[in-house]
């Protein structure tokens, strides 16, 4: 894939139906209140502008990214940096794991339903 003689891969837009026929995955559309997704999204533009280059040791040269980055880290016992935690976006980001963790469940649950109908076992 690539380019003629220099390898790579070509990015192209696919559709959800395509990603559902190769891979195994379930798109839960507007999992999110609208308001609490452009909070969310707000929020992560805000966040761009701490981002940042990184530099490493290549070959004894220290070299900079091109790519600017940035993170967070989660840690139940501790919770989010400092910085995420001050601005208040901890609270966001353990709603939002929890809104996920649920529509996981609930999506696992009406998977295994589907598939022991399929298989005509009786459905609890």
């Amino acid at each position: 894939a690539g380019r003629p003689g220099k390898g790579g891969s070509i990015t192209r837009p696919v559709s959800v139906e395509e990603v559902s026929q190769h891979v195994p995955v379930s798109f839960l559309p507007n999992l999110l209140p609208t308001a609490f997704a452009d909070h969310l999204l707000q929020v992560f533009m805000e966040e761009t502008k701490c981002w940042h280059t990184s530099k490493r040791w290549l070959y004894e040269k220290e070299i900079e990214s091109h790519r600017v980055e940035s993170g967070f880290r989660f840690d139940d016992s501790r919770g989010f940096s400092r910085r995420w935690e001050a601005a208040g976006f901890g609270d966001d980001l353990r709603h939002l794991r929890s809104v996920i963790a649920g529509a996981v469940l609930k999506a696992r649950a009406s998977l295994r339903q589907s598939w022991r109908a399929s298989r005509g076992q009786l459905v609890p």
